[in-house]
């Protein structure tokens, strides 16, 4: 005879629990940790952050990658990002050179004179002041482990989704009496009381866990959400997305040209992104669309020559274009300004503790 269902979700919740409650519990920790990524690196390093300046001008990018440069054998930019309010810096993400070691690194530089303030390595375990915020957000991305992790994070995630369907099934056996998932009763620390505190918190929060846990899968393994996401509506993605042959390397040293061509004002930038094997920039840039606190808007130039290339809005023009749009503000909590980061923090510690009572729960009946 073949299992019925609430056997079959009782198997699932249970065998999810043992076997992907500890690497959740992990993730559900350092994304608690980066949501306040700034703040807690601003705190730490605070001799990598400048005061803001009033109509300071900013230094020149072409400046901030010269000093930059200096620093290393060889530094292979991947991006610069602009001061804004709460970081005052340029910070500089690539790929350096140093005593015949290949380093991915920070570099803040001085907002107003270009100098490098500090830089530190990324993706390692190191728990310093300098660097313990880029271990948990290493640790978020791929417990440290690569890229391939990443993907079978994305699995876990995908399982995540379907266990909070098979969680309401559990939590609601009957629709008259929904209302006893949403309560907890029992004497306080007895064996009732914590299972209905691992339901009822979990049902409560199930609508905000089940949008980080469905972002999170799709931020992840892209590639195959792209795939799902375009049998309903096909994303065009952004524009560099499609360039298929790659020039020869270029360095950085016409940034600043380009810039200066493009017309826009260095406080309306919001970051540089390089493409060092091809012959562009996208100068990326704050618009009205913006879903978060990130420009959105990306404009293409040829280093070569600073000729204009095209424009595009991360909002796309399709409803697949929106969807992924949506996904790291959503993912963040940032679409919704510091209400949404808070939601997604306690989103956090409610997952954690979600994981911490259902091994609890587990190994109580175990001894039993």
């Amino acid at each position: 005879m073949l299992p019925k269902g609430r056997t079959i979700a009782r198997a699932w919740h249970k065998w999810f629990g043992i076997l992907i409650g500890g690497w959740l519990f992990l993730l559900a920790l350092s994304g608690c940790v980066i949501t306040w990524y700034g703040e807690i690196d601003a705190a730490l390093n605070p001799d990598w952050r400048v005061a803001v300046q009033e109509h300071a001008p900013l230094a020149d990018i072409e400046q901030i990658l010269s000093l930059a440069d200096e620093k290393f054998d060889a530094l292979h930019m991947k991006l610069t990002n602009y001061p804004t309010e709460q970081d005052n810096v340029f910070l500089s993400i690539g790929q350096a050179e140093r005593d015949g070691e290949s380093l991915s690194v920070e570099v803040f530089s001085h907002p107003y004179n270009g100098q490098v303030l500090g830089w530190r390595t990324s993706g390692e375990i190191d728990f310093s002041k300098r660097n313990i915020i880029n271990f948990f957000y290493g640790l978020h991305i791929d417990f440290l482990l690569g890229p391939w992790m990443t993907t079978i994070i994305g699995f876990m995630g995908l399982a995540w989704c379907i266990d909070h369907l098979f969680s309401i099934y559990l939590s609601i056996p009957k629709l008259k009496k929904w209302k006893s998932a949403f309560a907890i009763s029992g004497k306080l620390g007895s064996l009732r009381n914590w299972f209905d505190m691992h339901r009822s918190l979990g049902m409560w929060m199930i609508p905000i866990t089940f949008t980080v846990a469905l972002t999170g899968t799709v931020l992840a393994i892209p590639t195959l959400s792209h795939h799902v996401v375009e049998v309903f509506s096909e994303p065009t993605g952004r524009l560099h997305y499609d360039w298929k042959d790659p020039a020869v390397e270029l360095t950085n040293g016409r940034v600043g040209e380009v810039v200066e061509a493009s017309g826009i004002p260095a406080r309306d930038i919001h970051s540089i992104r390089y493409f060092p094997y091809t012959d562009a920039i996208a100068i990326r840039t704050y618009d009205e669309r913006d879903l978060d606190d990130q420009g959105r808007m990306w404009s293409y130039y040829r280093v070569s020559t600073a000729q204009y290339i095209d424009q595009r809005h991360d909002n796309g023009s399709t409803a697949g274009d929106a969807f992924f749009a949506w996904q790291y503000p959503l993912h963040s909590g940032k679409a919704f300004g510091l209400t949404g980061r808070i939601i997604v923090f306690v989103s956090g510690l409610m997952t954690m503790f979600l994981c911490g009572s259902g091994w609890y729960l587990w190994l109580k009946r175990l001894r039993k």
